[in-house]
C-alpha cells in the first residue's frame, strides 16, 4: 500500500476576520440616525419584556423615559427601562449577533418587541465611537461592562471587561456613553442644534405611537414631541353613510393586521391644485405610514412599495394629497414581522406583507376614485367633509367596534368595513370649463379685476365668466 506524502496532507488556515475589517462593515450601511433609533429600540424593548408592560393598555409605555445626550466630544443615552441583567450580559448582549446556543434556551417571546438580529447595541456604539461604557441596573443586580480604545487595536482578545457594581443609577435601566467619537461622527455632532432638531424629528416620526402612549424621550433637553397620526370621519357609532375610513383587519400566520385608510383632511379643489406650492393641504402627510409593533418602519410612503400605480391603483399626485393610510403589524415573535434588518423598512416579498397590500390597494381606489367624482363639485364635497372631524386612531379603534363588518372572502379570518362614500347627485349639471392662458396674461386680468396681479388663476376665470354671465343675462 503507498504511503501518503506529507505535502499532500491538507492544512489548517485562518479564516477568521480581522477586527477592524469585521467593525468597519458591520458599520458602514447604516446610517448615524438609525444607529442611536436601535438604541432606542433597545429601550423600548425592555419596557415591553417587562412583567407590568400590558399592551391592551391605552398607555402601557407611560412612566418610562430615555434621554439622550450629545455633542462633539462625546454621546450618552440613559434610560429607566429595566436594564440588562448580568445573565443576558454574559451570555449575549454584548456577543456581535445571537448565539445559537442561547437562543436555544430562551423563552417563548413575552412582547411585540422588534430586536431580532441581537446586534442593534454593539453596532450603535461602534458606529460613533471608540471608547464606551455600558452601566445597567435591574432591580436585584448592577454591573458596567467597559470597551476600551485599545479594545480595538487588540487582534486576538474579543472579551470585555465587566465589573459588578452597587446600585450605580437611582433606577432600574442602562447608561451607554460613548467617547472618542469618530472624525466623521464629530463632524455631524459639530452642528449640534442642527443635528438634534433632525433628530428629534426623525425620533417623533418613528415613535410617535409610543410617544402618544406614554413613552418620553429627550434630546438634549427638550422632550420630542410626537407627530399625530389621524384621519378625518363622521361619527362611526351610528354609521350609515358619510366620509369615513375603510378598515381592514386579521390574523395572517399569527402576525395581527389593522388596516386603515381614508382622508387625513378635505381633499383638494381644483384651484388649490393649481396652486400647490400654497396649499393648506400638505403632501408631506399624505401617503401610507406602515408600523410594526408600535414602531413606523415606513412613513407616509408614495409609491409603488405601498400600491400606488400598480393593479389598477393610480400614480401618487397632487390630486390625491389627502389621502393617507395606516397600517399596524403586531407579533410578539419579531422574526415574523414583514420587517427589513435595519428596521427602517418593510420586506415587500414577505407572505404577509403580499397579502396585505391587496387590501391596501383596494383601500386606495376607494378614495381615489371620490376624489375623481368629487373635485367637479366643491361646494357639496365642502357640506361632506364639514359633517366629519379629525379624530385620532385610538377613537377610530374605539368606534369600529360598533360598525358592520363583513368577512374577508380571501383572506381567512379576515373582516373588512367599507364605508358608504356620498355619491354625487345626480340632478347636479354642473361642468367644469378649463382651459390655459399665458401666466402675464392672466396676471393682467387679475391685476383689472381684483386690483392685485396675483390672485389665483381659478378665481382670476370664475370671476371673468361671472362678468360675461352678468352681461349676458341683461340682454
Amino acid at each position: 500500500m503507498p504511503k501518503k506524502d506529507p505535502a499532500n496532507l491538507p492544512t489548517r488556515i485562518s479564516a477568521e476576520p480581522t477586527k477592524r475589517f469585521f467593525v468597519e462593515m458591520f458599520t458602514r450601511d447604516i446610517d448615524l440616525r438609525d444607529a442611536i433609533l436601535d438604541l432606542l429600540d433597545n429601550c423600548i424593548d425592555g419596557i415591553v419584556r417587562s412583567k407590568s408592560f400590558n399592551r391592551k393598555h391605552k398607555r402601557p409605555y407611560a412612566g418610562h423615559w430615555a434621554k439622550i445626550s450629545l455633542d462633539e466630544n462625546h454621546f450618552s443615552i440613559a434610560d429607566n427601562c429595566g436594564g440588562i441583567s448580568r445573565e443576558l450580559a454574559e451570555k449575549s448582549a454584548f456577543m456581535l449577533g445571537r448565539p445559537i446556543d442561547f437562543e436555544e434556551q430562551e423563552e417563548e417571546p413575552t412582547g411585540p418587541t422588534v430586536g431580532v438580529y441581537g446586534i442593534g447595541m454593539k453596532r450603535a456604539i461602534f458606529k460613533m465611537g471608540r471608547q464606551a461604557e455600558v452601566t445597567s441596573q435591574t432591580d436585584g443586580e448592577a454591573f458596567q461592562v467597559t470597551i476600551p480604545e485599545t479594545w480595538f487595536r487588540e487582534k486576538d482578545n474579543w472579551f470585555l471587561p465587566l465589573t459588578p457594581l452597587r446600585n450605580p443609577l437611582r433606577h432600574s435601566g442602562t447608561t451607554i456613553k460613548v467617547e472618542r467619537l469618530e472624525p466623521a461622527i464629530q463632524k455631524q455632532f459639530g452642528d449640534t442644534k442642527e443635528f438634534c432638531d433632525g433628530l428629534a424629528g426623525v425620533i417623533s416620526q418613528t415613535y410617535s405611537m409610543i410617544i402618544e402612549k406614554g413613552f418620553s424621550v429627550s434630546v438634549n433637553g427638550p422632550e420630542v414631541r410626537p407627530v399625530p397620526l389621524i384621519l378625518h370621519t363622521v361619527d362611526l357609532y351610528k354609521y350609515k353613510r358619510g366620509i369615513a375610513p375603510y378598515l381592514f383587519r386579521a390574523n395572517i400566520d399569527g402576525v395581527d393586521v389593522d388596516l386603515k385608510v381614508g382622508f387625513y383632511r378635505p381633499s383638494a379643489d381644483e384651484d388649490e391644485l393649481e396652486q400647490e406650492a400654497t396649499s393648506t393641504h400638505s403632501v408631506h402627510d399624505a401617503g401610507w405610514t406602515i408600523v410594526c409593533n408600535d414602531r413606523v418602519v415606513v412613513y407616509r410612503d408614495k409609491t409603488r412599495l405601498t400600491g400606488w400605480g400598480e393593479a389598477t391603483v393610480p400614480s401618487y399626485h397632487a390630486q390625491f394629497n389627502s389621502i393617507a393610510g395606516i397600517v399596524h403589524f403586531r407579533c410578539n415573535d419579531a422574526s415574523k414581522l414583514p420587517l427589513t434588518t435595519t428596521k427602517r423598512g418593510i420586506e415587500a416579498g414577505s407572505e404577509v406583507y403580499l397579502q396585505v397590500k391587496e387590501k391596501m390597494r383596494e383601500g386606495l381606489k376607494k378614495f381615489t376614485s371620490f376624489t375623481n367624482r368629487f373635485k367637479v363639485n366643491p361646494e357639496y364635497k365642502s357640506r361632506l367633509f364639514k359633517a366629519a372631524h379629525t379624530r385620532p386612531l385610538g377613537i377610530i379603534d374605539d368606534m369600529s367596534l360598533k360598525v358592520k363588518w363583513k368577512t374577508d372572502p380571501r383572506i381567512k379570518g379576515g373582516r373588512i368595513f367599507t364605508p358608504s362614500l356620498p355619491e354625487l347627485d345626480k340632478s347636479d349639471n354642473k361642468k367644469w370649463i378649463k382651459f390655459t392662458k399665458d401666466v402675464e396674461e392672466i396676471r393682467k386680468v387679475s391685476d383689472f379685476l381684483f386690483e392685485k396681479p396675483d390672485a389665483e388663476p381659478g378665481k382670476v376665470g370664475e370671476a371673468s365668466f361671472n362678468r360675461v354671465y352678468r352681461e349676458a343675462v341683461k340682454e
